[in-house]
């Protein structure tokens, strides 16, 4: 059995309309590329001692943007509805 070594990520997931919290764990003995996402109540119950507040979960949305062309008309980057 692997134990958690650290908290990489945070996420939220909503399934059949429930939110739940997501931790993206990189286990003791194995690589960073294998770590996998676990739902936080699930480590926290096996594994009570670890911390999980290494990350801290973002509500809303990202600060992520696409880059604008600032040369390119305004027109382009108005958005039309279908009609």
């Amino acid at each position: 059995m692997y134990e958690p070594e650290a908290v990489l990520a945070t996420r939220k997931m909503r399934q059949q309309g429930e939110e739940f919290k997501q931790v993206l764990i990189h286990w003791k003995g194995k690589t960073v590329e294998e770590a996998t996402w676990e739902e936080e109540l699930m480590i926290r119950s096996q594994f009570p001692k670890f911390n999980l507040e290494d990350k801290v979960i973002a509500d809303g949305g990202g600060i992520d943007r696409s880059q604008i062309n600032e040369e390119a008309p305004r027109e382009q980057m108005i958005h039309h509805g279908a009609k």
